[in-house]
């Protein structure tokens, strides 16, 4: 057993382990049970404590000392129940999940590094060496254009052949193409759910789940088995697709997009940010033009990837595997794995045109070409908006997208969390002290950690917090 430093254990060291055994492990279950989701906790805890099995020892004073806990996980930890924990743990091993905790020294490096990290993660399939080879995450729009879809086919498959490790989140659209080339060239892709293991989400997803099994890939989540795949998992979920890449490429996504989300995890993580260009009048390309008017790089095709990381990852990724170079079918690709395009077969129908549309007949090259002719009704009603002149316009607007977003954040967020978010400002920081008003600072503080996770609010100097304008 040996110890690895982590950059925020305040100099403490976590201890790492081997293969664990199920007595262990089902520490590791309850630990990751008591705590929240992306809890700040877990790394204060294990530095203090050593493993999991430590903090279930722990008495209440010495819980105490760690300031990160919030009541509800203070409550849970005084639980010394392993009944659900070994009820996890055999269901695991009959079903052939691997559990990888933050000791084990098969989880991932690049894992240790994100603020809050998981503190295990559910794994089935082949693990991918994601120490030594370069991880790439590809993300995108659910409801995919034609052309996003034939760009994240193209780009996942070459990187695929030249030994990158792809990584999505198996969601509709281009995370389902992503996996999809990655398998069809014969390459490693990691999907991250937003769900337990034992549920493949989206269903419409369950042959894809099953392919990627079946062709040496890797499905992982922190969420244990049985979970759902609740809205507010996504997010979280996200910070897990960044931290193990070591670069996010963002095919497609309007300005609200989760992979948005993503590719704004991947900076806050030091990762390198792509973005695949698009038109300047499409939806879909919102989030990509967003990026490349930051500090993105412009990404057209996986020579990029390896023109950026080459010295880094010499030795594993070789771009002469891309001759001769192999046209990809990404409507016969879509079809043999699975795909689901994120639309309504109904809206397919009606962006199609008059004529009666069955899928049977009609080729899926058409029907992804028909996504992005837009609606017709639509288009007229945006012409014929009143004028308004360009000062009250913008002013209105800020107003309007402020109010928007506060009731995206009403329908996202708990009672609780949602009165404590009430109580911030757009344009004024404020500390946790002054948002407590009868809650502890505690909860406070760790409900403020999950809206940052959501997207709700933004992190300012000397602890203070804000409202997020641009989530």
């Amino acid at each position: 057993m040996r110890r690895l430093r982590h950059p925020f254990c305040c100099g403490s060291s976590i201890r790492r382990e081997g293969k664990q055994t199920v007595s262990e492990i089902r520490y590791w279950i309850w630990l990751g049970a008591a705590l929240n989701y992306a809890s700040p906790a877990i790394l204060p805890l294990l530095a203090r404590f050593g493993d999991a099995e430590g903090v279930f020892h722990a008495s209440g004073e010495e819980l105490a000392e760690i300031k990160e806990l919030c009541t509800s996980e203070r409550k849970k930890l005084a639980l010394h129940d392993l009944s659900r924990a070994e009820e996890v743990a055999d269901y695991c091993m009959h079903a052939g999940v691997r559990i990888l905790t933050i000791a084990d020294e098969e989880y991932p490096r690049a894992l240790l590094g994100i603020q809050n990290p998981p503190t295990l993660l559910y794994v089935r399939g082949t693990l991918p060496n994601w120490n030594t080879l370069p991880c790439i995450g590809v993300v995108g729009a659910r409801a995919m254009s034609y052309y996003g879809a034939s760009a994240a086919c193209e780009i996942s498959y070459d990187l695929a052949r030249m030994g990158c490790v792809t990584v999505s989140g198996m969601a509709l659209g281009i995370d389902g193409v992503v996996a999809a080339s990655t398998l069809e060239a014969g390459g490693k892709t990691v999907a991250v759910l937003g769900c337990g293991i034992d549920r493949p989400y989206p269903r419409e997803h369950r042959r894809l789940y099953r392919s990627i099994l079946e062709g040496g890939g890797t499905i992982i989540t922190e969420f244990p088995p049985y979970e759902g795949a609740d809205g507010f998992h996504f997010p979280l979920r996200n910070r897990i697709i960044s931290g193990i890449s070591k670069a996010i490429i963002l095919v497609e996504g309007e300005a609200n997009s989760g992979s948005l989300i993503t590719a704004r995890y991947a900076k806050k993580q030091g990762k390198g940010v792509f973005a695949v260009p698009g038109k300047i009048n499409d939806k879909n390309s919102e989030a990509p033009l967003l990026l490349l008017k930051g500090d993105a790089k412009l990404l057209t095709c996986a020579d990029d990837i390896y023109d950026t990381y080459k010295e880094e990852y010499f030795s594993s990724i070789n771009p002469f595997n891309l001759l001769p170079k192999t046209s990809l079918n990404v409507e016969s690709v879509i079809r043999k794995y699975g795909v689901a395009t994120g639309r309504e077969k109904a809206k397919e129908k009606k962006l199609l045109g008059k004529a009666p549309v069955t899928e049977e007949k009609t080729p899926l090259f058409q029907r992804l070409r028909g996504f992005f002719t837009g609606d017709a009704k639509a288009q007229k009603a945006e012409k014929q908006e009143e004028y308004i002149p360009p000062e009250s316009k913008a002013s209105d607007s800020a107003d309007a997208r402020r109010l928007a977003l506060d009731e995206e954040r009403r329908a996202l967020l708990g009672k609780e969390e949602y009165k404590v978010y009430e109580r911030l400002s757009y344009d004024q920081p404020k500390h946790p002290d002054e948002l407590a008003d009868g809650l502890s600072v505690g909860d406070v503080a760790s409900m403020l950690v999950m809206m940052e996770v959501l997207g709700c609010v933004l992190l300012a100097p000397g602890g203070c917090y804000l409202k997020n304008e641009n989530s």
